[in-house]
């Protein structure tokens, strides 16, 4: 028998942060944003959070800063890209 780690197991993956996929569907997967690219399969696994937190707060590239989402707003959107990325 082989034994399987936490991370093989969905039983034990962390629990979707239901407002970070409500803030993340309504302001970023918009049809203005990220909804038709794959920028966000691309760059999220490769940042760190404080990456994420300053390209959200700041903007980067072509993204304008998301001024108008609060602190907490921000680390809900990473704990739930962290689950979908």
């Amino acid at each position: 028998m082989v034994e399987t780690g936490e991370a093989d197991n969905p039983d034990t993956a962390p629990p979707v942060n239901e407002e970070g996929e409500r803030i993340h569907d309504q302001t970023c997967m918009n049809g203005y944003c990220h909804a038709n690219n794959s920028i966000l399969d691309e760059r999220v696994p490769q940042m760190t959070d404080p990456q994420i937190y300053r390209t959200i707060d700041e903007g980067g590239d072509f993204m304008p800063p998301q001024n108008p989402l609060s602190d907490r707003d921000i680390q809900d959107v990473i704990e739930y890209l962290r689950t979908i990325y």
